[in-house]
């Protein structure tokens, strides 16, 4: 019994070492082997699928990382840091429910409300499905105020409000760099937004004008001759006979 609680300690050590180092293959590795084991604690098992779960849906196995997350969250169906994930994992999948993936983000905001990353995946996420825009908007708006110098907080309120309304995200971003004027990742974020917005303005510019069917016939114009001014046109002149120079003698009179 010992050998096997000193197995089992052991797997567990290693798994979270080695996830923690981002060796994610020998972290599965082990936290598979554990899952195995017979007479495992529910804690352990559940900290395996979590684990396992993490690992597949960063190395983007959706369906794995869904199957792991729902076994982790039957176990313990009050984790909102499980919903998250699990919401995370149907997301990504493209295959995936996306107002299922919505309604385990919302309940993990209900498990814990001040959470600004719960608050940013769901604000996004509603935006982008534009069923609760203003719900949407509304949890970006939060997460903003519960992490208001968080560039990773900042880049993802920016993203989801510069959809709807961009001079709302220019404020949001001239106020952080505002209070952090030396911040090498808010300068990054200020220019990719103005980027992204001379982008869509040019798209727009580009779509206000009809496509025509068939050849497209250039506005080829003739080209003007400019004025020139008064030119005399008389016939070229005869050149004048050289000039010979006569030379003087001297003559001695006799």
């Amino acid at each position: 019994m010992s050998m096997m609680l000193n197995l089992v300690e052991r797997l567990a050590s290693q798994g979270r070492k080695y996830q923690e180092l981002g060796l994610e293959h020998e972290a599965a590795r082990c936290w598979t082997r554990l899952g195995g084991l017979a007479g495992v604690s529910a804690e352990l098992a559940r900290e395996a699928q979590t684990s396992l779960g993490e690992i597949h849906l960063q190395r983007g196995r959706y369906r794995r990382a869904r199957r792991h997350l729902t076994a982790a969250l039957t176990q313990q169906p009050g984790s909102a840091h499980h919903h998250y994930l699990l919401a995370a994992a149907i997301e990504g999948d493209a295959k995936g429910d996306r107002h299922q993936a919505l309604t385990h983000y919302r309940r993990a905001i209900e498990l814990e409300p001040e959470e600004p990353e719960y608050l940013c995946a769901f604000g996004l996420l509603a935006l982008d499905i534009g069923d609760d825009e203003e719900e949407g908007a509304s949890a970006l708006c939060r997460a903003l105020q519960l992490a208001p110098d968080d560039v990773e907080i900042i880049e993802q309120v920016v993203e989801g409000i510069g959809q709807t309304n961009q001079e709302e995200a220019r404020r949001i971003l001239r106020a952080a760099m505002f209070r952090h004027p030396r911040d090498r990742h808010l300068r990054k974020l200020w220019s990719d937004f103005h980027f992204r917005c001379l982008h869509i303005a040019q798209n727009r510019g580009r779509h206000a004008y009809p496509e025509q069917a068939g050849p497209v016939l250039l506005p080829f114009v003739r080209p003007v001759a400019p004025e020139t001014p008064n030119v005399r046109r008389d016939a070229p002149s005869r050149p004048a006979r050289p000039h010979f120079h006569l030379m003087t003698t001297d003559k001695k009179h006799a």
